[in-house]
């Protein structure tokens, strides 16, 4: 509850404007994972969003305020490794 408190917070104080860049997370590549199909995006009917499956490498979309105030917000969307809700959780929250 307290984590949705302070995303709340953050998004009615913070004015986003769109996705300015896109930055490539260091990370390791898993070795026990084997991908069956590739990354893949698509408009799911299940969950009515934009999906995003077999991410296989982190990234993290910038939304710069059109006036900073040296407060910054982490929106972390899903589990990432099958499948993320890219815009409920990610970039609509952002917004």
């Amino acid at each position: 509850m307290e984590r949705y408190t302070i995303l709340l917070l953050g998004i009615c104080t913070i004015n986003f404007t769109w996705a300015q860049e896109i930055i490539e997370l260091p990370h390791e590549k898993p070795t026990e994972t084997v991908w069956k199909t590739s990354k893949k995006e698509y408009f799911s009917e299940i969950w009515v969003t934009q999906v995003v499956t077999n991410v296989p490498t982190p990234t993290m979309q910038v939304f710069r305020p059109k006036k900073p105030n040296s407060t910054a917000v982490i929106i972390a969307p899903g589990d990432g490794l099958y499948a993320l809700s890219i815009n409920s959780e990610g970039n609509d929250a952002a917004k």
